[in-house]
């Protein structure tokens, strides 16, 4: 049989299958991979609420604002998440809580609040800061530590995972000044996570001020 023969045969077979119905008409379907991004509302930003309150229990000043996640503080988490060394040493974070990159100077995270007389009574919070302007480091207005931190899992569709640190700070012997908050993995020096500059608060002798930092991580 001859190569041409074989063609008209092939030829015929083809024309026949269409005619006939023996192919489908409907387009070709090819399995292929979806390589479109997925796009997931994954962040982190956090929420500051300040409360004054004179000898007696009153609310003398409420402050409520949101906060800036410091650049320390995003390559903190990025380093401790994933257990790596920081590629920029200037901006890395310090300390030695972890051996890849020895990151976090304290392996309780960041649950040390400090508060200081520093913003000028204005927010003047930038990405670049890595600590307070004028911490308060004396007495009972220096960092506490909140060991009973909340948690509240993300567990549904666009939901969110919530994380609450707060601290009480009593003013003693005199009146104290406090316009800016940040929080931090040790109890002095260590990383910033965050910082916020507000109004003026003036505490007198035995006032009281509750400052809660809540962060969310999600939608």
């Amino acid at each position: 049989m001859s190569i041409m023969f074989i063609s008209a045969i092939a030829s015929v077979m083809v024309v026949g299958a269409f005619a006939t119905g023996g192919f489908s008409n409907s387009p070709l379907m090819i399995a292929t991979a979806d390589n479109t991004a997925k796009e997931s509302p994954m962040g982190m930003y956090g929420h500051l609420e300040l409360v004054a309150r004179d000898t007696d229990g009153n609310i003398i000043k409420y402050i409520q604002s949101d906060n800036t996640i410091v650049n320390i503080g995003e390559n903190c988490v990025g380093e401790l998440l994933f257990d790596v060394a920081s590629d920029d040493p200037t901006h890395a974070c310090s300390g030695t809580g972890i051996t890849a990159g020895n990151h976090g100077s304290s392996t309780n995270g960041f649950t040390f609040i400090a508060v200081g007389d520093g913003s000028g009574g204005t927010d003047n919070s930038v990405e670049t800061n890595t600590a307070l302007t004028g911490e308060n480091s004396t007495g009972t207005m220096a960092r506490q530590e909140d060991t009973s931190v909340v948690f509240t899992d993300s567990t549904g569709t666009s939901s969110s995972a919530t994380v609450v640190v707060d601290a009480t700070f009593t003013s003693v012997g005199g009146t104290s000044t406090v316009d800016e908050s940040g929080v931090f993995d040790a109890s002095t020096s260590g990383n910033m996570l965050a910082r916020q500059g507000f109004a003026d608060i003036s505490l007198g002798a035995g006032d009281s001020l509750d400052v809660t930092w809540t962060f969310t991580i999600g939608s």
